[in-house]
Formats: C-alpha cells, structure tokens, sequence
C-alpha cells in the first residue's frame, strides 16, 4: 500500500497524550478532512472508525496539534501534524476504502505549498 501522505520527516518523536482524550478523536478527525478536501462529497465517518486502528502516537500528534492551533502557533500545527502522518498511516492501514482518496488529494495538494 502507497504511505497516505508524501514529505514525511523521518524522526519525529511523538508527543506525550494528554490526561484525558478522546480514542474517537484522530479518527472523526481524519473522516472530517476528507470530507472537507471533497467539497462535502465523501463522507466516511463510519468507515474510518470502524477501519481505524488504535494508535496512542496519532492521538497524540493530534492533541497537540490542537493545543498549537488555539494557541495561535500556526506553524508548529503544520510542522506536528506532518510528523503525524506515519502514526495515521499505521492507524489506518485496513481502511483500504478510503486510503486511494487521501493519496489522491495528497497529490492534488502538494503542489500548492
């Protein structure tokens, strides 16, 4: 199976999990860009959960990615959720409905950096 995002830093250690979390977090977050890449055309929220594998890195990367973000640090979200992308890759690898969209639009994506 082709890796769902390209450019992946080859070290990236993953943050610690908050004291609380939500284990359906990464996967209705994952569920939710897809739907939003699509023009709210592609709605797999119950496919990815039910595909997704636990994985305590990606809720993590999340987490703090989202920390980041309400905090303002635009770019310390980009640069943790583009460390995130091995652990959703792990946390995704049977979703193999859903896999070819996300490398689709990584494709599309990745010449508007």
């Amino acid at each position: 199976m082709e890796k769902l995002l390209i450019g992946v830093p080859t070290e990236c250690a993953a943050p610690a999990l908050p004291e609380t979390w939500d284990a359906t977090a990464a996967p209705l977050f994952m569920s939710g860009y897809l739907y939003g890449i699509s023009a709210h055309t592609i709605d797999q929220q119950n496919y990815i959960q039910a595909c997704w594998s636990p994985n305590d890195d990606a809720i993590a990367f999340l987490y703090s990615a989202m920390a980041d973000f309400t905090a303002g640090n635009y770019d310390a979200v980009q640069e943790t959720l583009t460390c995130a992308t091995g652990a959703f890759n792990d946390a995704m690898e049977e979703c193999d409905v859903t896999n070819p969209l996300f490398w689709t639009a990584e494709q599309f994506y990745s010449s508007f950096e």
